[in-house]
């Protein structure tokens, strides 16, 4: 399960929302397995989990910092390995 990854990772439903430029509803909505995500969305979400699993392999997730710090540190780790960081939240 993808959400087992991404949680795995630290990244809450904020941060997945942030970084993929959706809802907090949609993620959650995933989480509880409501519904699943767009297709315009999956390609993205492919790539945060793949680079999410590289990074908890060689230890660089999950972060730790305060929340209002989160999403900015996250979009600098995975700003050198993905595309994912560009979200538009």
């Amino acid at each position: 399960n993808f959400m087992e990854t991404l949680n795995a990772a630290g990244l809450g439903t904020t941060d997945i929302s942030r970084l993929l430029g959706v809802s907090r509803t949609a993620v959650s909505n995933w989480q509880r397995r409501r519904s699943t995500p767009h297709s315009m969305i999956k390609d993205k979400l492919t790539e945060l989990v793949r680079k999410s699993e590289i990074l908890l392999e060689a230890g660089k997730l999950p972060i730790k910092c305060p929340r209002n710090e989160r999403c900015g540190r996250l979009r600098k780790l995975l700003a050198p390995h993905s595309t994912v960081a560009r979200g538009s939240k």
